[in-house]
Protein backbone atom coordinates (compact mmCIF):
# COMPACT_ATOMS: atom_id res chain seq x y z
CA UNK A 1 0.00 0.00 0.00
CA UNK A 2 1.32 3.48 -0.79
CA UNK A 3 1.63 6.12 1.93
CA UNK A 4 -1.24 8.05 0.33
CA UNK A 5 -3.42 4.92 0.44
CA UNK A 6 -2.49 4.44 4.11
CA UNK A 7 -3.44 8.05 4.86
CA UNK A 8 -6.78 7.52 3.14
CA UNK A 9 -7.34 4.27 5.07
CA UNK A 10 -6.43 5.39 8.57
CA UNK A 11 -6.35 9.19 8.79
CA UNK A 12 -8.92 10.56 6.34
CA UNK A 13 -12.00 8.71 7.74
CA UNK A 14 -11.88 10.82 10.91
CA UNK A 15 -11.12 14.16 9.27
CA UNK A 16 -13.55 17.06 8.98
CA UNK A 17 -12.27 17.84 5.47
CA UNK A 18 -13.28 14.63 3.75
CA UNK A 19 -12.75 10.91 3.36
CA UNK A 20 -9.74 10.99 1.02
CA UNK A 21 -6.73 13.09 0.05
CA UNK A 22 -8.71 14.75 -2.75
CA UNK A 23 -10.57 16.86 -0.15
CA UNK A 24 -8.83 20.07 -1.13
CA UNK A 25 -7.08 20.47 2.22
CA UNK A 26 -4.61 17.57 2.01
CA UNK A 27 -1.03 18.73 2.51
CA UNK A 28 2.11 16.71 3.21
CA UNK A 29 5.82 17.39 3.32
CA UNK A 30 7.09 13.80 3.25
CA UNK A 31 4.15 11.67 2.15
CA UNK A 32 3.46 10.02 5.50
CA UNK A 33 1.10 12.49 7.13
CA UNK A 34 -1.48 15.18 6.46
CA UNK A 35 -0.42 18.53 7.87
CA UNK A 36 -4.02 19.81 7.74
CA UNK A 37 -5.70 16.83 9.43
CA UNK A 38 -8.45 17.90 11.84
CA UNK A 39 -10.31 15.25 13.84
CA UNK A 40 -14.06 15.71 13.49
CA UNK A 41 -15.62 13.50 16.17
CA UNK A 42 -15.96 15.11 19.61
CA UNK A 43 -16.42 13.00 22.72
CA UNK A 44 -16.96 14.06 26.31
CA UNK A 45 -14.83 16.81 27.90
CA UNK A 46 -13.04 17.97 24.78
CA UNK A 47 -11.53 14.63 23.76
CA UNK A 48 -11.70 14.01 20.01
CA UNK A 49 -11.74 10.57 18.38
CA UNK A 50 -10.09 9.76 15.07
CA UNK A 51 -12.41 7.37 13.22
CA UNK A 52 -10.55 4.66 11.31
CA UNK A 53 -7.99 4.09 14.07
CA UNK A 54 -8.08 1.21 16.59
CA UNK A 55 -8.88 1.69 20.27
CA UNK A 56 -6.00 3.14 22.22
CA UNK A 57 -4.69 4.99 19.18
CA UNK A 58 -7.71 7.05 18.23
CA UNK A 59 -8.08 9.66 21.01
CA UNK A 60 -6.47 13.06 21.26
CA UNK A 61 -5.21 14.49 24.50
CA UNK A 62 -7.16 17.20 26.24
CA UNK A 63 -5.73 20.51 25.19
CA UNK A 64 -5.80 23.85 26.96
CA UNK A 65 -4.38 25.61 23.92
CA UNK A 66 -7.18 26.93 21.67
CA UNK A 67 -7.34 25.34 18.23
CA UNK A 68 -5.30 22.24 19.07
CA UNK A 69 -7.82 19.98 20.85
CA UNK A 70 -8.88 18.24 17.65
CA UNK A 71 -5.43 17.60 16.20
CA UNK A 72 -3.04 14.71 16.71
CA UNK A 73 0.18 13.87 14.88
CA UNK A 74 -0.33 10.62 12.93
CA UNK A 75 2.41 9.29 10.66
CA UNK A 76 2.26 6.43 8.15
CA UNK A 77 5.38 4.40 7.39
CA UNK A 78 6.55 1.38 5.45
CA UNK A 79 8.48 -1.05 7.64
CA UNK A 80 11.80 -0.36 5.90
CA UNK A 81 11.41 3.42 6.38
CA UNK A 82 9.93 3.28 9.87
CA UNK A 83 10.47 5.82 12.63
CA UNK A 84 13.69 5.96 14.64
CA UNK A 85 12.86 5.38 18.28
CA UNK A 86 15.38 6.57 20.86
CA UNK A 87 15.49 8.52 24.14
CA UNK A 88 13.80 11.48 22.43
CA UNK A 89 11.11 9.45 20.60
CA UNK A 90 9.89 6.69 22.88
CA UNK A 91 7.37 4.02 21.85
CA UNK A 92 5.00 3.48 24.77
CA UNK A 93 2.43 0.99 23.56
CA UNK A 94 1.74 -0.93 20.40
CA UNK A 95 -0.76 -3.13 18.61
CA UNK A 96 -0.35 -5.43 15.61
CA UNK A 97 -3.55 -5.45 13.57
CA UNK A 98 -4.27 -6.56 10.01
CA UNK A 99 -0.64 -6.32 8.85
CA UNK A 100 0.05 -2.96 10.51
CA UNK A 101 1.81 -1.99 13.69
CA UNK A 102 0.18 0.90 15.53
CA UNK A 103 2.52 2.64 17.96
CA UNK A 104 1.67 5.40 20.40
CA UNK A 105 4.92 7.23 21.01
CA UNK A 106 6.00 10.15 23.19
CA UNK A 107 8.71 12.78 22.75
CA UNK A 108 9.46 13.99 26.29
CA UNK A 109 11.87 16.74 25.22
CA UNK A 110 9.05 18.58 23.44
CA UNK A 111 6.15 17.06 25.45
CA UNK A 112 4.36 15.69 22.39
CA UNK A 113 2.66 12.39 21.67
CA UNK A 114 1.96 10.86 18.27
CA UNK A 115 0.74 7.73 16.55
CA UNK A 116 2.89 5.83 14.05
CA UNK A 117 1.28 3.33 11.68
CA UNK A 118 3.89 0.96 10.25
CA UNK A 119 2.92 -1.31 7.37
CA UNK A 120 4.40 -4.77 7.99
CA UNK A 121 5.69 -3.75 11.43
CA UNK A 122 5.95 -6.24 14.28
CA UNK A 123 5.96 -5.64 18.02
CA UNK A 124 9.26 -7.49 18.37
CA UNK A 125 10.99 -4.68 16.42
CA UNK A 126 10.27 -2.35 19.37
CA UNK A 127 12.05 -2.19 22.75
CA UNK A 128 10.96 -4.89 25.21
CA UNK A 129 9.34 -2.40 27.63
CA UNK A 130 6.67 -1.35 25.09
CA UNK A 131 3.19 -2.39 26.22
CA UNK A 132 1.35 -4.72 23.84
CA UNK A 133 -2.20 -3.39 24.17
CA UNK A 134 -3.66 -6.59 22.70
CA UNK A 135 -3.09 -8.06 26.17
CA UNK A 136 -5.21 -5.35 27.85
CA UNK A 137 -8.96 -5.63 28.45
CA UNK A 138 -10.98 -4.84 25.31
CA UNK A 139 -12.84 -2.05 27.09
CA UNK A 140 -9.68 0.05 27.51
CA UNK A 141 -11.20 2.88 25.51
Amino acid sequence: MTLIEMIEEFICPGCVSGSDTKCGNFKTDDGGECLNHVIGTLMDRGVHVCLGMPKGFNKTARSLKPGTANTMPIFCWHKEDGPNYDNFNIPVWALEKDGYLFVRAFSPRINTGRVDIIEGGKIDMLPKNVIDVSTLPCDMD
